[in-house]
């Protein structure tokens, strides 16, 4: 181990001094230094310097981890300070490693965790005592009784209830809602609210205090504050001199709130952390589990025009080059800064004017952008900056998504905020080569980069680009930025529902439709994205049965994610239902061949996983009856779903809601769940788990961007009021009847004109369509194309999925080879099997031997195959009639010696060894051996007559088939001196053949060797072993090569 100080010379360190002077400002501005002096800007440049020098240690040209430590050690301890000089450090690791070639591990980094603001500080329970008492007072069921009696006199109960029950928090709500003003309407029992911020679900017991407000006819004037002081000072809760305000209310909302639930609760309830509520047909849906019949949108197209349409997929493309000449053949990209010059040289002139200039301006900038963009040089040469130039024409010519008209100072500030740090991040990729999850992670890169207070204008931008056309698939809510709101295309599928959707998969009962299957379980079970999906390895599951089976979401060759914060582990085992564990399970088992890869990807077939992404899509419409539901739903899905299951653990709690009885909610399941994420019922990071199995980096991206259930949860936790019988009976009368959710079974006949002026119900027309129906529409396009005639790599394929565990239909349907010639297939090889070997207790493994096959062996199958097809057409390939003699071969196989050929059917022989030929072997790929009589059956007087049998094989194979092929002749040790030397052969003495008969003209044995092996051998001494050994690949090669001619002469006679 030697000093770093050894090897640095003055150049390195002068080279790291200009350096540092050019970068400090940025590191400065960077580490919040921007104040230090001058004289300490130079002092912690050397300081670094030095005590790099010091202490740095090298090995193999490579600094020490540990040195770096050490370095890092006597770094001046403040947090900016220290900061600045890991930055320093860091850029003078650079130039060591430009300068002198030594390399570094990169220097340990530090980060300052800030903890979060509590929502309730002591300030918040100085008027906990008269919180307690307003609490008594409204729920005190006399005094509710006289607000029955009296609703307009006593008003200030159904405000204070309003606030402090329902969570209504702004006081014009309140009174636009008791003025019947307000957005107020049922599904089913329930009723609920809309305002502008968010929409709330009443419970019971507010239904009754309204229905008993709207009912009275006496006048009274709304005035929120007065009504709410007169009571307390009549109840002497406050002294006279006091009033309390609307935000007080607010403010004991929230300590009741945040006690009795919980902070997360409260933040996602009262839009702390923003959520987006359901649209309400897809509330409907959820509440009644019934279709809706959704209207066409006929909202003005604003997209691009077609002449920009086609320079856009200029870019990269030689096919929509055609579509226009172009006056440059070749152009280069022109840089980051000089595209940030073009945009500013447009955006410079947007500035503060009076209307009619301003008016003049932007139609004058429409008519210069407007040709630049429809020009395919410019948008090959700059197509990053062309994208935000399109934007600008969006934005002067259609306005925003509210307002038609923009001010240009808007314009440009939404420009300018995004084109540098967008061109600059997305500089030097390939437009055509970026899948929607690339833009989706480059978006939150360029995110990262804009103040908080602007990172919406990312998502603006955004949504120009889907709106466009111009990418596809990217969806918003992979766009990690906390302020989408509204924006978000918010849709859930229920537990009922996502039983239909399996149900109709395995109606359909195609390979796509079981592969769709599969799908809607990671998305809707697992919260997977689609690209997510289509990377899965084998490696990432890790499983013991189906009581443990984890999936780890990481980074691989095939996919990138938007972040460090996606990866992540998912036990699946207790996120997903049993039945559909042993599915997928069982999917594993079958699609994991011997010869798989654990690298290997799970659905290594894209076309049919876009195929069973669109049958999927196509299921979830039909089921939903939603025309706008997409894949990334069950991901949404899965999120509220998921929440549910950890804050719910008696289902007593979810009774009165139709969409939440299923056994996924069950008890069961809910302390499975918990007890794999090591979560107690008090714990209150309930929600940072349920972000973390979604792969967010803080809640806040969860409830902005998935969260939809934020009134469910109020009216579940807060709001879960039901009124007695006894107030029931104060209002509606005696002779009632109660459900178990505190409402009238029937409404009294004496009653029904009070029921005039509840809400109405909210019923939108339904879709009545038959979905059975629907679903089965969905087979009857996808036939695939019948195969006339198959080939040996065809059967191959086919011998492969079938000792793979695949059925025949999956067979047919994926390869297009009928079932009927599968079938045939099957009963060849079977016949084959009973047929050979008559007289041995070795019988042929079947489906040609593929269990007992190894890698290397499969490779040598691949290549002859290969090998095959090249010769095919040759003329000297014997016809498949010919070829159908080489069974006769195979029923001369030596079971004992792991199936040897060896025969001494002279025609099948010498067929197979001019097939070898054809196919390209040479005399190194083969070994022939012919077998001089045993002991038992050689008879010297016939010694003539065996040369002349050796001679007919010596002459028939080097004349024809392999000229410099040397033939081993095995003879025994006894009858060696018989043997007369020659060079023609070669004589091995051994006992191989002890116990053959003979038949003429003798008996031979074929070799095809193998020289390469996916293993070193060795000897018993420890030596590679280098000799080529027989391979049992060529066996396997030669039962498939008959099924093939059985096969093919069988079609032909069709």
């Amino acid at each position: 181990m030697s000093k770093l100080s050894q090897v640095l010379t003055e150049h390195v360190k002068r080279v790291y001094l200009l350096a540092a002077q050019k970068e400090t400002d940025e590191y400065l501005r960077l580490t919040d230094t921007e104040m230090l002096p001058d004289s300490d800007k130079l002092k912690i440049t050397d300081n670094v310097y030095e005590l790099t020098s010091k202490h740095a240690r090298l090995v193999s040209d490579q600094i020490q981890p540990d040195s770096l430590n050490n370095i890092q050690k006597a770094f001046r301890k403040g947090f900016e300070e220290y900061n600045l000089q890991l930055k320093l450090l860091e850029l003078l690791l650079c130039v060591i490693e430009k300068e002198l070639g030594i390399t570094s591990p990169p220097p340990s980094q530090i980060c300052q965790i800030k903890q979060d603001l509590p929502l309730l500080k002591p300030d918040d329970f100085l008027m906990s005592r008269l919180q307690a008492k307003i609490y008594q007072l409204i729920e005190d069921e006399s005094l509710v009784a006289n607000y029955l009696d009296q609703p307009k006199k006593n008003q200030a109960i159904i405000i204070l209830w309003l606030v402090l029950k329902e969570g209504i928090q702004k006081s014009k709500d309140i009174s636009s809602l008791l003025s019947q003003k307000g957005i107020t309407y049922r599904i089913g029992p329930d009723w609920f609210v809309e305002t502008n911020s968010q929409r709330y679900w009443l419970s019971p017991k507010a239904e009754l205090l309204l229905t008993a407000y709207w009912n009275n006819e006496s006048a009274a004037k709304i005035n929120i504050m007065a009504s709410v002081n007169t009571l307390l000072y009549q109840y002497r809760l406050i002294p006279n001199s006091f009033q309390l305000r609307f935000i007080d209310l607010r403010s004991i909302l929230k300590n009741e709130f945040v006690l009795t639930a919980s902070p997360a609760e409260y933040s996602i309830c009262q839009s702390a952390l923003p959520t987006t509520s359901l649209t309400q047909n897809s509330l409907f849906r959820l509440l009644s589990d019934q279709r809706v019949m959704h209207q066409q949108k006929s909202d003005e197209q604003r997209t691009m025009t077609v002449r920009q349409k086609v320079a856009w997929l200029s870019v990269g493309s030689t096919a929509a080059e055609k579509l226009r000449k172009r006056s440059i053949l070749e152009q280069e990209e022109l840089t980051t800064s000089e595209q940030i010059e073009v945009i500013a040289y447009f955006t410079n002139r947007l500035v503060k004017t009076s209307l009619k200039e301003s008016l003049h301006i932007n139609c004058e900038l429409q008519e210069e952008l407007r040709a630049k963009l429809e020009s395919n040089d410019i948008a090959k040469s700059s197509p990053w900056g062309w994208l935000v130039l399109s934007w600008l024409y969006h934005l002067l010519k259609f306005g925003g998504k509210f307002k038609k008209r923009l001010r240009l100072t808007t314009i440009r500030a939404y420009i300018d905020y995004v084109a540098g740090p967008f061109i600059q991040e997305f500089s030097g990729c390939t437009p055509k080569k970026m899948d929607n999850l690339d833009w989706a992670e480059k978006l939150n890169v360029v995110a990262e980069q804009i103040a908080s207070t602007k990172k919406a204008y990312v998502l603006y931008f955004a949504e120009f680009l889907i709106k466009s056309d111009l990418v596809t698939n990217l969806c918003l809510s992979d766009i990690d930025i906390p302020s989408i709101g509204h924006r978000v295309n918010a849709n859930l599928i229920t537990q009922h529902e996502a039983e239909r959707i399996i149900k109709a998969c395995n109606s359909l009962d195609t390979p796509i439709s079981k592969l769709a299957k599969l799908c809607f379980c990671f998305g809707f079970y697992s919260g997977l994205r689609r690209g997510e999906v289509a990377g899965l390895q084998f490696s990432d599951f890790t499983s013991n049965g189906t009581d443990y089976i984890n999936l780890h979401i990481r980074p691989n060759k095939y996919r990138e994610l938007k972040s460090s914060d996606s990866s992540r582990n998912l036990p699946l085992d207790c996120l997903w239902p049993e039945e559909f564990i042993t599915v997928l399970s069982d999917y594993l088992d079958i699609t994991k061949t011997k010869f798989t890869q654990d690298k290997s990807l799970l659905f290594k077939d894209a076309h049919k996983l876009n195929e069973a992404f669109a049958l999927l899509t196509k299921i979830l419409k039909i089921v939903t009856g939603e025309p706008d539901i997409r894949y990334h739903h069950c991901r949404h899905s899965f999120c509220n779903w998921t929440w549910v299951r950890l804050n719910y653990p008696e289902p007593s709690r979810l009774a009165d809601f139709s969409f939440t009885q299923h056994d996924y909610f069950s008890t069961h399941n809910h302390n499975r769940l918990c007890e794999r994420l090591a979560l107690r019922s008090f714990s209150r990071k309930k929600l940072w788990a349920l972000s973390s199995l979604l792969g967010h980096s803080s809640p806040e991206v969860t409830t902005s961007s998935y969260f939809h259930l934020s009134e469910f949860i109020q009216r579940t936790n807060f709001s879960n009021h039901r009124p007695s019988s006894f107030l029931l009976r104060r209002f509606w009368g005696q002779r009632i009847r109660v459900n178990d959710q505190g409402r009238l079974s029937a409404i009294p006949t004496t009653k029904l004109s009070r029921m005039s002026s509840i809400p109405e119900s909210y019923e939108p027309p339904l879709d009545i369509s038959n979905i059975e129906n629907a679903i089965q529409e969905l087979s009857v396009p996808k036939v695939p194309d019948t195969i006339q005639s198959v080939s040996i790599n065809d059967i191959w394929t086919v011998i492969q999925c079938l000792a793979e565990g695949e059925t025949i239909n999956e067979i047919s349907y994926n390869t297009g080879i009928t079932a009927k010639t599968i079938s045939a297939i099957i009963e060849s090889d079977e016949l084959f099997i009973k047929s050979s070997l008559p007289r041995s207790k070795y019988k042929l493994g079947p489906l040609i031997n593929y269990q007992k096959l190894n890698k290397g062996n499969i490779d040598t199958i691949d290549a002859l195959i290969n090998m095959f097809h090249k010769a095919y057409n040759s003329v000297e390939l014997p016809a498949h009639g010919d070829l159908s003699s080489l069974s006769e071969i195979l029923n001369d196989l030596v079971g004992a010696k792991d199936f040897l050929i060896r025969t001494h059917n002279q025609k099948a022989a010498l067929l197979l060894l001019k097939l070898i030929q054809t196919m390209g072997l040479t005399e190194r790929h083969v070994k022939i051996k012919w077998y001089f009589p045993s002991e038992d059956y050689f008879s010297p007087s016939k010694l003539e007559e065996y040369r002349k049998h050796l001679k007919f094989w010596h002459d028939a194979i080097k004349t024809d088939i392999y000229p410099n092929m040397t033939i081993e002749i095995i003879v025994s040790k006894l009858l060696e001196p018989y043997m007369k030397g020659s060079t023609k052969f070669k004589t091995i003495i051994s006992d191989d053949g002890k116990y053959l008969k003979y038949h003429p003209p003798g008996t031979i044995s074929i070799h095809l060797l193998q020289s390469k092996f996916d293993r070193k051998r060795y000897d018993d001494k420890g030596n590679v072993i280098h000799v080529p050994q027989r391979t049992r690949a060529f066996v396997t090669f030669l039962r498939l090569l008959i099924t093939y001619t059985k096969i093919s002469v069988t079609m032909n006679l069709e």
